[in-house]
């Protein structure tokens, strides 16, 4: 049995709202670095239109699934003079696709990360765009 815990208004904005994905910040590996967890909707995302060439390439690699949820370190350096986050400048990246939300739960669990402290991705400061 699993536990789905992400606040029912933020995961509204996933299933029925405007939200492409939200996010958390967490306790990043570095002191010097900040790090997100954030789950995008893959299939609320058009990849036949021309604006496809514009998705992470995550995205694109995860797109046979409803969901990725992607684990990422940006140096805060790199976050102070830069609006547009770049590969090169990720400390470290990692994403999971899903299809359901016991998948959620399972990789949520396995990256120890609270699913009560999801919100809006702008509301956490997440940087990819």
């Amino acid at each position: 049995m699993f536990i789905f815990s992400i606040p029912l208004k933020v995961w509204n904005g996933i299933e029925f709202g405007g939200y492409l994905n939200i996010a958390q910040e967490v306790t990043p590996v570095s002191n010097n670095s900040r790090r997100w967890v954030s789950i995008y909707a893959n299939y609320k995302l058009d990849f036949l239109s021309n604006n496809a060439v514009n998705y992470y390439d995550f995205l694109k690699k995860t797109k046979e699934h409803k969901y990725c949820i992607v684990d990422i370190e940006i140096a805060k350096d790199i976050l102070q003079r830069s609006e547009n986050i770049q590969y090169d400048d990720v400390i470290s990246m990692k994403y999971y696709p899903a299809d359901s939300k016991e998948e959620l739960v399972k990789i949520i669990d396995k990256l120890k990360v609270n699913q009560e402290d999801f919100v809006p991705e702008w509301k956490c400061d997440y940087p990819l765009r």
